[in-house]
């Protein structure tokens, strides 16, 4: 039985942000499957792992984590293995900076305004906003990021935090049209799915 238990889904960006991060570091872990959209509903006390019920967690003997940014950050600073945070200050600060604008901006509009809307009613004016939200994005990752990883010569922690958004951003015809636009993100996609491993993590044939 591995130290480290992963509760999410292999279907979710953030749980597989954290699966990358696993990877990269060597880490073995145990998954243990919690689908928060699922008719059943979370599992029983998983709200006193998690009292917002999103996912993922990280278990470590005992010590239970969630949020994926911190979750991410643990990872890195608590085990050896390459480093996923650069060293100079400036450097991490852009880390977290690219981070951020994920989180904030490039999720929501790649995933869901324009992925998920695509699947379901595909309300106009959602697409819309995902649109301009997600290609404002894609801009500022273009305007910051570095290469051949987004912050610099080796992959990191921002690197994990984009590819599982960009794999279903790329599923979706407004999606896959702005990113295709952006050529040093597609130049990026494609070498990341080059790493052992990460096209199994993300589900890319």
């Amino acid at each position: 039985m591995s130290r480290l238990t992963l509760y999410g889904w292999d279907q979710s960006t953030y749980t597989r942000s954290v699966m990358l991060a696993l990877l990269e570091k060597g880490l073995d872990y145990t998954l243990v499957a919690v689908r928060p959209f699922d008719a059943a509903g979370l599992p029983p006390g998983y709200l006193e792992m998690q009292p917002f019920g999103k996912i993922p967690v990280l278990e470590d003997g005992g010590f239970r984590l969630y949020e994926t940014a911190a979750i991410l950050r643990y990872l890195d600073e608590a085990f050896a293995g390459p480093a996923l945070q650069p060293a100079e200050v400036r450097a991490r600060a852009r880390m977290q900076q690219i981070i951020g604008i994920l989180d904030s901006y490039g999720y929501r509009a790649l995933v869901w305004d324009l992925y998920v809307n695509q699947r379901e009613a595909g309300d106009p004016a959602v697409l819309e906003r995902g649109r301009r939200q997600g290609g404002r994005a894609l801009d500022a990752l273009v305007a910051l990021g570095e290469t051949p990883f987004l912050c610099g010569a080796a992959v990191g922690l921002a690197d994990c935090h984009l590819a599982p958004i960009l794999r279903y951003g790329l599923e979706a015809p407004a999606g896959r049209a702005l990113i295709e636009a952006r050529p040093a993100v597609m130049t990026w996609w494609h070498s990341i799915l080059e790493r052992p491993g990460w096209a199994a993590v993300l589900q890319v044939a």
